[in-house]
């Protein structure tokens, strides 16, 4: 079993939970889950954290749906299409940091299989061979 490390912080005042947890993902090898009580302190934390890493490190910020569980209608595009390319990059990522509300951690997500092989590439140089293909299996 691997040796784990539980780390214990108090009285974090201001910006120093955005300095602490900056020097714990560049220290740490993986990455870190970070759990916020809302969308507003995720958002502070995500700058902080850009702020505060001295090394460059991938920070992903999965976005609240911005509806309620008995809305009738869905959350706005560009928040799924920001939801689905994090949820598409994690699998590729091996350090860097998850941000995530306490709202958002609870939704449900579809499948691995479906994200992997639903999302089209973005800000990668693809083949027009190998898009026509991607295309032609999914059925577009």
């Amino acid at each position: 079993s691997k040796d784990h490390t539980h780390i214990t912080w108090a009285r974090t005042y201001g910006c120093s939970k955005g300095l602490a947890l900056a020097k714990a993902i560049e220290q740490f090898s993986g990455l870190t889950l970070i759990i916020t009580p809302d969308i507003q302190s995720a958002h502070t934390l995500e700058s902080e954290l850009a702020f505060f890493c001295q090394k460059p490190i991938n920070i992903y910020m999965y976005p609240d749906s911005e509806t309620l569980p008995y809305d009738i209608f869905s959350p706005h595009k560009d928040i799924i299409s920001d939801r689905l390319n994090t949820l598409y990059l994690l699998p590729k990522t091996d350090h860097g940091a998850l941000i995530i509300s306490t709202s958002s951690i609870l939704s449900k997500l579809a499948p691995k299989p479906f994200i992997l092989e639903k999302t089209l590439w973005s800000l990668q140089v693809v083949s027009i061979i190998s898009l026509k293909s991607h295309q032609k299996d999914q059925k577009y």
